[in-house]
């Protein structure tokens, strides 16, 4: 799965905290963006936490 932001591929990892974590909440490991995975679909929690240089078309 790419990640819609950095379109990095699989670099989303569950996101792990001291209270505990979900199944279907998601983070980038390349930009930082928070994604909720539902079903087949990604929705965003929030976006990127790092400068994202443009990508050449």
């Amino acid at each position: 799965m790419n990640c819609p932001y950095c379109d990095h591929k699989n670099h989303l990892e569950i996101d792990m905290h001291a209270d505990g974590y979900s199944s279907t909440l998601l983070e980038c490991s390349e930009c930082g963006a928070l994604l909720n995975l539902k079903r087949t679909n990604l929705e965003t929690v929030h976006g990127p936490t790092v400068q994202l240089q443009a990508r050449p078309e």
